[in-house]
């Protein structure tokens, strides 16, 4: 059964959803023009077309977190530099947080580049993109990361490959740390965890997005929430050493270290 507050009106979240998607949608119009004409200047190449788009990409997530209610919480400082940053994966809403924190580029599933506006901005921003079902992609994810940290800029991947109701942090697949590797750059790791005060709802379900979830209703239950809660936790740079199973397992334990299982009930 649905709980619904005293003296509940239908039209209220309704209000509420077109006044948030408005405000998101404005800044998407302010935004994209820069990243457009930057990526026609220098056809799409380059540290300056990458910088623009993860300078707007970090704009936007800011405004999209204040349009959503989501409160970001830190604890540490997202040191700046060419780094891969590593995080646990709770569902989409984990790009904006981490994007509203640092400018980044981020490495992402590819069925996100068909999502109805976020696929376009992600795909103006510089995003990478990456098929989970195939091995035969990582390397070319890997060098299209090299190429970021070498122009001087981070790289973020969620190496559980998939999000969950963060009960636990799933082991960290190690390929894409090779790039850490071959750049010589340290991997900082990022704990991340959700609440939602406001909603009898627990933010397994409302927040975090896994499993078979589908995308549009989700996305409207989680715009007609209250207040969101996130919380971040930057970890001290762990160095890339020269095994990256090592790597991964070591950004791993100190992501897990941190971790307070998200409340599923």
């Amino acid at each position: 059964m649905e709980l619904r507050p005293p003296g509940f009106s239908p039209i209220l979240p309704a209000v509420l959803f077109a006044i948030r998607i408005a405000r998101i949608l404005l800044w998407t119009l302010l935004l994209a023009p820069f990243v457009l004409l930057a990526r026609l200047l220098t056809a799409g190449r380059g540290a300056f077309a990458l910088r623009v788009g993860s300078r707007a990409m970090h704009l936007w997530a800011r405004a999209a977190c204040r349009a959503l209610g989501v409160r970001i919480q830190v604890q540490g400082r997202p040191p700046r530099g060419p780094l891969v940053f590593a995080s646990n994966h709770l569902g989409y809403l984990d790009i904006l947080v981490l994007g509203a924190c640092y400018p980044s580029a981020f490495v992402s599933m590819v069925e996100v580049a068909g999502w109805p506006l976020v696929g376009t901005l992600a795909r103006l921003v510089g995003t990478i993109f990456i098929e989970r079902s195939s091995s035969d992609d990582v390397p070319r994810v890997r060098q299209q990361m090299r190429e970021r940290l070498a122009l001087g800029l981070p790289v973020t991947l969620f190496p559980e490959a998939r999000p969950s109701p963060g009960l636990e942090v799933a082991r960290f697949h190690a390929a894409l740390f090779q790039a850490a590797i071959d750049q010589g750059v340290s991997c900082v790791p990022v704990t991340l965890g959700y609440e939602c005060p406001d909603s009898p709802e627990p933010p397994a379900q409302v927040v975090c997005w896994w499993g078979e979830m589908g995308f549009g209703p989700h996305f409207r239950a989680l715009v007609d929430l209250g207040r969101i809660e996130a919380h971040v936790t930057f970890g001290a740079p762990v160095g890339p050493g020269a095994d990256r199973i090592e790597l991964a397992n070591a950004v791993h334990a100190k992501v897990r270290e941190r971790f307070v299982p998200v409340r599923q009930a």
